[in-house]
């Protein structure tokens, strides 16, 4: 065979061999997506339960055809646990424990003994355990509370959880329950069983529940509106013209109570409407009010009050202050380029013309 001959057999098995090679990784990585079919079918939880994957990695569930990893428990049982600290599930995979949930909420950012766990003082002391419940201080392998950490976290100034005991943050006086946040807004402020709760209408007096809703008196653990004194002293009632006691609540807005409260002298309501609200229903009503005097809104409609007139406009406050000199729809806004320029948004803002309804820059 001549030499030509030979080269030209060599370039033919080459070819050959370079097709074989190919179909080869095409069927391989026609084996790996489209696995359902080709090799076996889609990976089930039973059968990534029994696959080294579970064993090896703690890839033992199964989503969309493929093994992962679904619960802290069966990356704690695994290979690369023990060996590599990957003991906790993130984006369906065995993670080492600082880069889990755990390692946040509770401190355990550290491995030991095939399992997270706070293994130093900074891993308490940055979790949410610490700031929440006064968990900050690392005490045989956990995070755990002193009455110091108690004082520093939200258990003690959110729920008065300020003492420790037994690693845990409990309340052990009405003192520290009655200077929380619960107490102001829920009334629980008199301890109970190593925990602040609502007791005695004292809780409910202490907090807004009472102050601003006018619920004054303890009923079954709850704060109620009990009497129309209860509901008199509060901003329901003079904010709000709410001020009889009924099923538990201030409501009931009558003619007096609607002439006595802010909405009359803010925005005009000063009668009490068809449903038991404060409505404005004369013009004079309005011209009294806070509306009309910065705002225009002096004119009665559909109980509330409105701008009507272009001189209401004028008078108020919001045509020197915003160039707002014409009533339309209303209110009052600010139509001429002129009424802008005047304006004090023009001398402080440069908002010197107007787009239709305010004043703007250009």
């Amino acid at each position: 065979m001549t030499a030509a001959k030979i080269a030209q057999e060599e370039t033919h098995v080459r070819a050959a061999w370079s097709i074989t090679h190919k179909v080869r990784v095409v069927v391989g990585l026609a084996c790996l997506w489209v696995a359902m079919w080709a090799c076996g079918g889609p990976a089930t939880t039973e059968s990534c339960k029994q696959s080294d994957k579970c064993r090896q990695e703690g890839l033992c569930g199964a989503f969309n055809g493929v093994c992962v990893a679904s619960k802290d428990s069966d990356c704690q049982n695994s290979d690369n646990c023990k060996s590599q600290g990957a003991c906790v599930v993130a984006s369906s995979k065995c993670v080492g424990c600082d880069q889990g949930d755990s390692c946040k909420a509770e401190g355990k950012c550290g491995f030991e003994g095939g399992e997270c766990k706070p293994t130093s003082a900074d891993h308490c002391k940055n979790s949410d355990a610490c700031k929440k419940d006064g968990r900050c201080s690392l005490m045989d392998g956990a995070c755990a509370a002193t009455t110091e950490d108690c004082k520093n976290s939200e258990a003690c100034t959110v729920e008065g959880r300020c003492f420790g005991r037994n690693n845990l943050c409990i309340a052990a006086n009405d003192k520290d329950c009655q200077a929380s946040k619960n107490c102001t807004e829920k009334a629980q402020c008199s301890v109970r069983e190593n925990a602040c709760a609502l007791l005695t209408s004292d809780d409910c007096k202490r907090s807004t529940l009472c102050s601003k809703d006018g619920e004054c008196t303890e009923r079954t653990g709850k704060c109620l509106a009990a009497t129309d004194e209860d509901c008199a002293n509060s901003e329901a009632c003079k904010l709000g013209a709410r001020c009889k006691a009924s099923a538990g609540i201030c409501s009931f807005a009558t003619g007096e109570s609607c002439r006595n409260s802010q909405l009359c002298l803010d925005e005009g309501k000063c009668s009490n409407g068809n449903d038991g609200t404060c409505k404005a229903t004369q013009d004079s009503d309005c011209s009294f009010s806070l509306v009309c005097r910065e705002n225009g809104m002096c004119k009665a409609e559909e109980g509330v009050c409105i701008a009507k007139l272009d001189g209401d406009c004028k008078s108020a406050g919001i045509c020197p202050r915003e160039g707002k000199c014409t009533a339309k729809e209303g209110r009052c806004v600010a139509s001429q380029d002129s009424d802008c320029q005047r304006s004090e948004v023009c001398q402080n803002e440069s908002k010197c013309f107007s787009d239709g309804t305010n004043c703007v820059q250009r």
